[in-house]
């Protein structure tokens, strides 16, 4: 199960990065474009700021089922490991009640900004397309971060990483 969740999420990184491409020949076609008719791509703002969204929330729940976020270790290197899993299982579970707070809040503005019309500036896209990844990356992260802490309790239980 873990690794079927893996493999999803992996997938979402893979989209992440290629809207990441996306945004990067956005803004270089726009500085072409700029620099060599004087004026600016239309889209290319709305464009970026979309793929920027997909890019930076879809990838947070890989981040955080792979435990590849920032973590400073100097104070809880002393402690015994089975505390230390422990302890990485308690922070998991608040990142998993941080990231669904996050997530659950933003339902009211968008199902605010989606019933009042709201679109973006050049292109008229719906914000929806907007909201939907932030909302969608902000719950999944708290799955894996879920699933991450349940995975460090059993290690801290067991008492050795397996």
């Amino acid at each position: 199960m873990v690794k079927t969740i893996d493999r999803f999420f992996a997938a979402l990184a893979v989209l992440a990065t290629m809207s990441l491409i996306v945004a990067i020949f956005m803004v270089a076609a726009d500085i072409v474009v700029r620099k060599t008719f004087s004026k600016s791509l239309v889209g290319a703002v709305d464009v970026t700021e979309l793929v920027l969204v997909i890019s930076a929330f879809l990838s947070i729940p890989l981040v955080f089922m792979r435990r590849g976020h920032v973590a400073v270790e100097i104070t809880t290197d002393a402690l015994p490991q089975r505390v230390r899993d422990a302890l990485e299982g308690v922070g998991a579970l608040l990142g998993a009640a941080l990231f669904a707070v996050i997530g659950w809040l933003s339902f009211q503005p968008a199902r605010m900004s989606i019933s009042a019309g709201d679109v973006s500036q050049d292109l008229a896209i719906p914000l929806l397309w907007y909201w939907a990844p932030m909302i969608a990356g902000c719950l999944l992260a708290a799955l894996a971060s879920f699933v991450m802490a349940i995975s460090q309790f059993a290690v801290a239980w067991r008492g050795s990483k397996t």
